[in-house]
């Protein structure tokens, strides 16, 4: 009994040691389930109310339905909080 509680908290304290002390952090990236998407030459603008998220720079960004529907890549994306605003520009679909 002894050898088996020794053994099972050795092997915890082995376990515990490999977990990272910090905590997980999430990719940036947003989520809209629709969107408005207007061809600016070779990319595209997105806006949209009631998008979740975070990021600034290259961000991913999933429609999730609506004729803008897709995965897109923005070069730069300004969203306000208080509103849920989302503006992002320099978008590609990935």
């Amino acid at each position: 009994m002894v050898l088996k509680r020794a053994i099972v908290l050795a092997a915890t304290a082995l376990l515990m040691a490999s977990v990272p002390a910090s905590p997980a952090q999430a990719e940036p990236g947003y989520f809209c389930l629709t969107a408005t998407a207007t061809r600016t030459g070779d990319t595209y603008a997105l806006s949209q109310t009631g998008c979740t998220g975070s990021g600034t720079y290259d961000v991913p960004v999933l429609v999730w339905s609506g004729p803008a529907a897709g995965g897109y890549v923005c070069r730069q994306v300004t969203y306000y909080p208080l509103t849920s605003e989302f503006e992002a520009r320099g978008c590609v679909r990935s």
